[in-house]
């Protein structure tokens, strides 16, 4: 899935108002993350927590539109990185 320009600015958008609580989230989400040994399956547990978590801090700002683009954001790192690090 790519992003469009509209997701990219969406997910920059959203980007801008969580980056303050950056430390809480990702704690949030490694506290959620079973221990896994494939990356594949450990970083889309981590990236499924990150959303709970976001949904969780920001509630009025994690629309569904939101959710879209993230998730594309998302599905697009973890490829990213398991094609490097394959």
């Amino acid at each position: 899935m790519s992003l469009n320009a509209k997701d990219k600015a969406t997910v920059k958008a959203f980007w801008g108002k969580i980056s303050g609580k950056a430390d809480e989230l990702g704690a949030e989400a490694l506290a959620r993350a079973a221990v896994e040994q494939h990356y594949n399956i450990w970083s889309n547990i981590l990236f499924h927590n990150l959303m709970v978590a976001f949904a969780l801090y920001f509630p009025g700002d994690y629309t569904p539109e939101v959710q879209v683009s993230v998730e594309k954001f998302f599905q697009n790192v973890a490829f990213a990185l398991s094609d490097k690090y394959r």
